[in-house]
């Protein structure tokens, strides 16, 4: 699903391939099984990708048309110091 592709994995400082684990639960929390247990001490760090639209959405395309300095969404206006 999306959200498991969203999902980011280090080990010891090092992302690991989506090879490397299994997204078991993403609601409330998201919690990962790895294929190889880590040492004991290392750091296992999870997170999740989250991205802003910067345009706004066109009827039958992935933006409206509009220049970006244009744009009036959240993100386009934070750009232009609108915010």
């Amino acid at each position: 699903t999306e959200i498991e592709e969203a999902v980011r994995v280090k080990v010891g400082g090092t992302e690991l391939s989506d090879s490397e684990y299994t997204v078991t639960q993403v609601d409330p929390f998201v919690e990962v099984t790895l294929v190889d247990a880590p040492g004991i001490g290392t750091e296992i760090e999870i997170s999740i990708v989250k991205s802003t639209v910067m345009y706004a959405q066109g009827v039958s395309t992935a933006s409206n048309g509009i220049a970006l300095q244009e744009q009036t969404t959240s993100a386009a206006r934070f750009i232009t110091g609108d915010s």
